[in-house]
């Protein structure tokens, strides 16, 4: 049995990790989302080492090994599958749901794991828009701020899942599957014009930064009234 110190440790790395896996998550950077004191983080590396969990390399930090990865990848999903389940089933607040899922990802049972998996219709992502491991979802879309003016989206994805963030974005419209039109930038002034829904709204640059979209596909459906017109049946002649 693996103890839930060690998960918290191999999803922290994983999460840390550059694309792709192949570089190191650099100790300072693993004491500092673990809170805890750079030796501490550094003898734990060490010990995941020795379990074959981790590559610890002195002055580079850790990386995960393939039983590493898969280990993480496998807490991650029940984190974000508990969290899905949270706010879809039971009808939590998104922006509460991380320490709930955090307590109970290491007390779920593969079981019921499955079972949420199930309820849930094998969802591809979690409330916030972070795929789910083994779900088929990606971590795509760019980043709001960088989308040019006049240009159509979908939300994506919530990269600050800060509590007093996502009710600020609850509160604006801004979460995973809202339309979004951005008008216009004032990169002066460090604001921007945007459509959200229905909403016309004036937000900062800084809070379109961490919102991840992807453009919107086209509508082609015929609207109302404008349908393809109807050929006018030949007369004969009289």
């Amino acid at each position: 049995m693996i103890s839930a110190t060690v998960e918290d440790y191999l999803r922290q790395i994983h999460l840390a990790e550059p694309p792709g896996g192949a570089g190191y998550v650099s100790m300072k950077e693993l004491a500092r989302t673990m809170q805890v004191a750079p030796g501490t983080a550094t003898a734990m590396a060490r010990s995941l080492a020795r379990d074959g969990l981790v590559v610890y390399a002195l002055r580079k930090g850790v990386r995960l090994t393939a039983e590493g990865r898969a280990e993480a990848r496998r807490v991650l999903r029940r984190h974000r599958l508990i969290e899905l389940f949270l706010v879809k089933v039971l009808g939590q607040d998104w922006a509460d749901v991380h320490e709930d899922a955090h307590r109970l990802e290491h007390a779920v049972s593969q079981r019921v794991e499955e079972a949420m998996d199930r309820v849930l219709g094998h969802p591809a992502v979690d409330p916030h828009g972070d795929p789910i491991p083994g779900g088929g979802g990606t971590p795509g879309g760019v980043s709001l701020a960088e989308a040019a003016d006049g240009s159509a989206a979908r939300v994506t994805r919530i990269e600050d899942q800060g509590p007093e963030f996502l009710r600020y974005a609850a509160r604006t419209g801004l979460v995973p599957g809202a339309e979004v039109l951005l008008r216009s930038q004032d990169r002066s002034a460090g604001t921007a014009r945007l459509k959200v829904g229905s909403r016309e709204l004036t937000l900062a640059l800084s809070v379109l930064a961490k919102i991840r979209v992807e453009p919107r596909k086209a509508d082609h459906r015929p609207r109302p009234g404008r349908g393809p017109a109807r050929s006018r049946p030949s007369r004969k002649p009289g």
